[in-house]
């Protein structure tokens, strides 16, 4: 067949939009017009750089444009404003959506799906291997966060309007799943933690993001209520088991002056001092004579007295 050469008026414009140099084109109304030769080798084959599509008004609705770097295909509303492109460069895949570029092209793919005009959008992005999605409101702000990590790991997270509360849900690579509830501080101020190679615990932390109480069930299943001071150390400890439950206030070494204990025998309150040594016992104990070896059963009703040796001072009755 011969080939036929037709003449038709194309527009030229400054492309941009693509970030990082790749793809991209915004249109405007006003172009000027050149005269630029399309061939037809035969009635299949179209042979050009640029091709537009307008509508019956003379509105560009869709572009197809190919360079040496790249080639894309851009869509444009009633208006002309583009709103979605497609390109590629340099094996790169890129996707504009809303007349805004989300790729770089280098180890990056973003699209983003919204209105044009208005911050709500739900923007999806891959990046060195990982995928991120997030929902902004209408103000523009991440809402809601969902990201599976590289190294295994997971995040789901839920963010309050301006510096309200926020919640985050994460897996680990050692079988941990964790919650955070997050208040006014951004810190961490509730963790939930659930392993499955340990018991469930959950934490209270100050605005430094240190545990100050912490509620978990032991090894064996039992109960187990800590309250810890600034510098991490457990100052008070509740621990509840099937026949036996005790309570411990220690000092900011960390020795045990206070232990309250409850078991099916009875009940009693001890207090040491500083070394350790009991120095007082009210209620249900038992006492060894040094002298004698022998072992006195105390009822609940009693008080019993220590000396800095550890003997007897007074005992009622």
């Amino acid at each position: 067949m011969d080939r036929k050469v037709i003449v038709i008026s194309l527009v030229s414009s400054t492309l941009a939009g693509f970030a990082g140099g790749l793809v991209g084109a915004r249109v405007g109304r006003s172009h000027a017009a050149q005269q630029t030769r399309i061939e037809i080798h035969d009635q299949r084959v179209v042979t050009a750089r640029t091709i537009r599509v307008t509508n019956e008004a003379g509105i560009v609705r869709a572009q197809l444009r190919a360079e040496t770097e790249f080639a894309a295909l851009t869509l444009h509303d009633e208006t002309g404003i583009p709103v979605a492109s497609f390109g590629i460069r340099d094996r790169d895949s890129s996707i504009t959506v809303d007349g805004e570029t989300y790729s770089t092209g280098e180890k990056r793919v973003r699209l983003r799906l919204g209105e044009t005009g208005t911050n709500a959008a739900i923007l999806l992005e891959v990046t060195d291997q990982e995928p991120h999605m997030m929902f902004a409101d209408q103000e523009g702000k991440t809402r809601l966060s969902a990201l599976a990590a590289r190294d295994g790991e997971a995040y789901l997270c839920i963010a309050g309007r301006k510096s309200g509360p926020s919640a985050c849900l994460r897996t680990t690579n050692d079988d941990r799943a964790q919650l955070g509830l997050w208040g006014q501080s951004a810190r961490g101020d509730i963790s939930l933690t659930a392993s499955a190679t340990g018991p469930p615990r959950i934490a209270i932390l100050d605005t430094g993001a240190n545990a100050r109480a912490m509620l978990a069930l032991t090894e064996s299943g039992d109960g187990d209520f800590r309250l810890f001071d600034q510098s991490g150390m457990a100052r008070a400890a509740l621990i509840a088991e099937t026949e036996y439950s005790h309570l411990l206030l220690r000092d900011s070494a960390g020795r045990v002056r206070l232990s309250a204990n409850v078991d099916e025998v009875g009940s009693s309150l001890s207090l040491r001092d500083a070394a350790g040594e009991t120095r007082a016992v009210l209620g249900q104990t038992s006492l060894v004579m040094r002298s004698s070896e022998i072992t006195e059963g105390r009822p609940e009703s009693s008080l019993v007295l220590f000396g800095a040796d550890g003997t007897v001072a007074h005992k009622v009755p």
